[in-house]
């Protein structure tokens, strides 16, 4: 990567605090060699009433060139209804340039993953826009009107000097308003993950093997019908579900299958070891357009660890069918199941490698200096 220092602006989806994903890795990367800010993702009234959870709009020093912004709280439905989202834009972007203004930051690079405000672009016309669609933002479910959320990430993509996406998929979307999109599917964090020096969780260590684990959040898309099904009929194996959840179900289904293990939130720097107590992990989403057109984070994650992942077929993975197992239905994926935890250990040193070659330093060395090409 360049080493000469510039000043970013990321306009995020997460928290920093959240499971990790592409935009918080990218975020930490980019800060070894540049200062970033890290804008958080505005929270609604109605979403702060719901949790009874209201922070202070400030900014706050996550690491000594890396900072985050809370923003104030927004009116709800602003994705449902445009004239409520013009006026977030407006106070959002009043509070953004004032915080700004304070720390005299400038930017020379906006990264883009929330596709809310397009208006941004416009207050700082001399630095290079970037937009990383990493999902169909369209697609989520909530009050929100597709059409308006595809309407302003057209203006987005419309208004970046440089476009990356996940999937072929996404980049074939946005293509038809920007004419250089560049597919740079998801990566890993190869010194993290990989290091061979990683010993299994300690609260896995009485769980007797097999084990059978995921790691990530479980929110609508996860297939808990799945988990249960597998509950039934491999009694003889453990199952560890590592990760915050939003299913009211899920405590239900610990209550009653005592094979079943619920780690719940995983500190980052214990993902690799939870990952390492695994027999074979599992990417259990329930398939539609959204799920099987993803770029799997965690899939390489596992690999990582060499561990043998049974997953949904998604579009990506099809390429790797030689050291992953993907299934269409239930029974396929018991089947699956008990095929990785009988195959030749030869693999997993294949998947260390593939692991390997698709770290983020190199991933994001790629899209960085796209960027740099559109500075002045």
């Amino acid at each position: 990567m360049l080493k000469s220092q510039k000043k970013i602006l990321m306009i995020s989806t997460m928290r920093m605090d959240d499971l990790p994903t592409r935009k918080q890795r990218i975020a930490q990367i980019l800060s070894k060699d540049h200062q970033v800010i890290y804008l958080y993702p505005p929270v609604t009234v109605l979403g702060a009433l719901k949790t009874k959870k209201i922070e202070k709009s400030t900014m706050q020093e996550w690491s000594p060139q890396l900072h985050i912004i809370q923003p104030p709280l927004i009116l709800p439905f602003g994705l449902r209804f445009n004239f409520i989202r013009k006026i977030n834009a407006y106070f959002l972007r009043k509070f953004l340039r004032t915080m700004l203004r304070k720390k005299h930051f400038h930017p020379d690079i906006i990264w883009f993953y929330l596709v809310d405000y397009p208006e941004i672009t416009h207050d700082y016309a001399d630095a290079v826009k970037v937009y990383d669609c990493v999902d169909d933002h369209s697609a989520y479910p909530g009050f929100r009107n597709p059409g308006l959320v595809l309407k302003l990430e057209k203006k987005l993509v419309q208004s970046c000097d440089a476009v990356f996406a996940t999937t072929l998929e996404l980049s074939n979307k946005l293509s038809k308003n920007h004419d250089k999109v560049v597919c740079i599917p998801n990566g890993v964090d190869w010194q993290h993950f990989g290091n061979p020096s990683i010993k299994e969780h300690t609260s896995l260590s009485p769980v007797p093997s097999p084990r059978i684990g995921y790691l990530g959040a479980i929110h609508q898309w996860f297939d808990l019908a799945l988990i249960e099904y597998l509950l039934q009929h491999l009694p003889e194996a453990h199952f560890v579900l590592a990760g915050p959840s939003q299913r009211n179900e899920f405590e239900a289904l610990g209550r009653k299958y005592p094979h079943l293990h619920m780690l719940g939130r995983i500190d980052v720097k214990n993902a690799p070891s939870v990952i390492k107590s695994f027999d074979v992990a599992l990417i259990p989403f329930i398939p539609n357009d959204l799920t099987l057109n993803i770029s799997p984070l965690k899939f390489f994650e596992y690999c990582a660890q060499g561990k043998p992942t049974v997953s949904i077929p998604i579009a990506q993975l099809k390429s790797y069918q030689d050291i992953c197992y993907l299934y269409h239905d239930h029974k396929e994926c018991l089947d699956m199941i008990n095929q990785a935890l009988h195959e030749p250990e030869l693999l997993q040193q294949k998947r260390k490698d593939i692991a390997r070659e698709n770290s983020w330093d190199q991933k994001l060395d790629k899209m960085f200096n796209i960027a740099l090409q559109h500075l002045n």
